[in-house]
């Protein structure tokens, strides 16, 4: 397979897509609209990540963001999306093939930050998914 970072991209936006109430951009955004997770591009592209050309590998970023700092709220959400598991967990929605537009992808980590977008202070994560293709 080679790699096709554009549906990769998508593929990881549409698996969001399907926790409820969770807005979802596929490509780098400046706006937010909490709960929202943006899926950014990677840093770099590692080719032949296994040997004979097997694989392509690929380290996708998702930041999600639940609420302005100052709300109460915003730490349950945010609870729930960095879960490993449940309706709302990050790492259960993405975990897989991504329909068949990678081998595999995995969501290895969260990093717990406040994010700033258009000068406002939100709670969020930063997701990394590794992806083999």
């Amino acid at each position: 397979m080679a790699l096709d970072l554009n549906a990769v991209m998508d593929a990881i936006g549409t698996r969001l897509g399907n926790i409820a109430g969770l807005r979802v951009t596929d490509y780098a955004s400046d706006r937010a609209n909490p709960p929202h997770a943006i899926v950014g591009l990677p840093d770099e592209v590692e080719y032949d990540a296994v040997m004979g050309r097997g694989a392509d590998r690929v380290v996708i970023p998702i930041t999600l963001l639940v609420g302005k700092v100052s709300e109460r709220a915003a730490r349950d959400q945010l609870a729930a999306y960095v879960s490993g598991t449940g309706a709302a967990s990050v790492k259960e929605a993405v975990d897989g093939d991504l329909g068949g537009a990678a081998q595999t992808a995995r969501v290895t980590g969260a990093t717990i930050s406040i994010v700033t977008i258009q000068s406002v202070d939100y709670l969020g994560a930063s997701f990394e998914v590794e992806v083999y293709d």
